[in-house]
């Protein structure tokens, strides 16, 4: 049977990583919100090629499928 302080041990380290992954969650919706903030503006979005050196507009199918993960992103990270 675990003694009274490996349980102890157990239960702060639960609430170690239970506060971490709320952290981290944080972090995800901010940044989500943040880039559907962005796709849906007015503004023209550029996306990288690859090559680091030359991109590209997106075009109106790309920002909407863009927009639709965006979306996606802040459902999952934001409840």
């Amino acid at each position: 049977a675990p003694t009274p302080e490996a349980l102890a041990r157990d239960q702060q380290r639960q609430a170690q990583e239970k506060r971490q992954q709320a952290q981290i969650r944080q972090r995800n919706c901010q940044a989500a919100r943040n880039n559907l903030e962005r796709l849906q503006s007015n503004r023209p979005l550029r996306v990288e090629q690859g090559d680091g050196k030359r991109s590209k507009r997106y075009t109106a199918e790309e920002r909407q499928a863009a927009t639709r993960e965006a979306q996606k992103q802040v459902r999952e990270n934001c409840n």
